[in-house]
């Protein structure tokens, strides 16, 4: 998308917007301040204050082959389909779920709790009783490290390493 000025008006810019790459071209007029310094927010954060956002080094989920990111087109599709295919007894039942990643090869979704901290990985290829029905094969990862050894063991696994 790009948006360049099409017109001014007083202390308004009134912008065009046109998408790249597609027929369809839709003209957007928005407002904005043409004083010096507006395109530049303030920040509420003093100077002096320390960045404690940034993730400490290696506690960043890296999602390599032979997982992939999901799309969040078809994140909705995917929670809808996993539940219909759990039931009660199994250990997803009931929970309010995010797809993360995908392994293709082993027919496997890794899900995060949308408000907790809960870490699985679901197997639509491998199926266990729960409940007394047979459901898809869950494994729950105890926390945030054991989902990073996991990853990390997968990725040097499917690029030949040990």
């Amino acid at each position: 998308m790009l948006a360049y000025p099409a017109a001014t008006r007083g202390n308004r810019v009134l912008l065009s917007v046109r998408v790249v790459g597609s027929a369809l071209a839709l003209p957007v007029r928005a407002r904005m301040s043409m004083l010096p310094g507006v395109m530049k927010r303030k920040s509420a954060k003093p100077e002096t204050a320390s960045d404690d956002a940034t993730p400490a080094p290696g506690r960043t989920l890296h999602i390599e082959p032979p997982w992939s990111m999901t799309w969040m087109e078809y994140v909705d599709e995917m929670l809808e389909f996993l539940k219909s295919q759990i039931g009660p007894g199994h250990p997803l039942h009931r929970k309010k779920l995010f797809v993360a990643a995908v392994n293709k090869d082993a027919k496997a979704w890794y899900v995060e709790g949308e408000k907790e901290s809960f870490y699985a990985i679901v197997y639509f290829g491998r199926r266990k009783r729960y409940g007394g029905k047979m459901m898809p094969l869950c494994e729950i990862l105890p926390d945030w490290d054991a989902v990073l050894r996991r990853f990390a063991a997968d990725a040097r696994q499917a690029t030949g390493g040990v």
